[in-house]
């Protein structure tokens, strides 16, 4: 995974949208106990529904960064239904493919977005990692509550 590795690394050096969005609509902030880091994302939503601006910052880990980095390449302009849905299989879809124990990391910001859209909806829904993850564990055949 030479080309991944380049990848992130040109991400977490020169991320894209890190910055606090001072009028935002919406933000989420999502930990990642397993490696200690944390991101928060910022979204500006139209009455429509379309995702206008994006931003992120805290103290994440590299794999974080740079996932969240190109996330901001992919989700302006997109409707929150449309986002709502992503999974690490979207992640995979634009480059981001990491080994089994750094998929948490590439999909923390995502899974913020995710939250940060069900609150702006007020929908009572609340994803979690297994549910972004969701798709990866069925395809390995992992049994569930094991």
């Amino acid at each position: 995974m030479p080309e991944v590795s380049d990848l992130i690394e040109s991400y977490s050096r020169e991320p894209i949208n890190q910055y606090v969005m001072e009028d935002f609509s919406v933000s989420s902030t999502q930990g990642n106990s397993i490696c200690g880091d944390n991101i928060t994302v910022y979204l500006k939503i139209s009455p429509e529904g379309i995702i206008e601006e994006y931003s992120h910052a805290g103290q994440p880990a590299i794999f974080t960064l740079a996932a969240a980095s190109m996330l901001a390449e992919e989700i302006e302009g997109m409707h929150i239904d449309e986002v709502a849905k992503w999974t690490y299989s979207f992640m995979k879809g634009i480059g981001f493919e990491v080994s089994p124990r750094r998929k948490r990391s590439a999909v923390s910001a995502l899974l913020a977005v995710r939250n940060a859209i069900h609150e702006w909806k007020d929908d009572g829904l609340v994803d979690s990692y297994e549910t972004v993850l969701e798709e990866v564990e069925e395809s390995l055949d992992c049994p569930r509550g094991s």
